[in-house]
């Protein structure tokens, strides 16, 4: 379960709570039909949440399969950069080791570049941008015959 589930279910387990309290502040606690329909929202709710969660696995499943995909897209939100595919080399912590990367890289006849995610301050080298995926996927199919770029992966920025 991902944390946003975990959170709208602790909310509506809250909101339950309050409107018991409410029920018990106002002498409405024998008003059983009240609670019943608190309690079959919260469990319609609930199967929603299964039910997206599913239907959004089934899709990125589809997604995978139709873009003939061998692993999964790596979704990051970073502001201030570009929406779209990015095929990631390497990531680092260190600074001295990505410029050592982009370095080889270059001296292979690459164009790398970086981006820094601000929720964990590493460095993401990059070699290749589209916003097409079926372009990245192409370039990363070609790109991971070299034995130095065998894990690269695919990475979108979907601000």
């Amino acid at each position: 379960m991902k944390r946003t589930d975990t959170f709208i279910l602790i909310l509506i387990a809250l909101a339950s709570i309050a409107n018991i309290q409410l029920y018990r502040m106002h002498g409405n606690l024998g008003d059983v039909n009240s609670l019943v329909d608190v309690s079959k929202a919260l469990k319609t709710q609930q199967e929603e949440m299964t039910t997206n969660q599913t239907s959004l696995e089934q899709l990125m499943h589809e997604t995978k399969v139709l873009l003939d995909l061998d692993q999964d897209i790596e979704i990051y939100k970073i502001k201030g950069l570009q929406k779209g595919y990015y095929l990631i080399t390497n990531v680092f912590s260190v600074h001295s080791n990505t410029s050592k990367w982009i370095s080889s890289l270059k001296q292979k006849g690459l164009k790398p570049q970086v981006f820094i995610n601000p929720d964990n301050g590493w460095e993401y080298v990059y070699v290749h941008f589209s916003r097409n995926p079926k372009e990245v996927i192409k370039k990363q199919k070609e790109l991971k015959t070299r034995e130095y770029l065998k894990d690269i992966r695919i990475g979108e920025i979907i601000n």
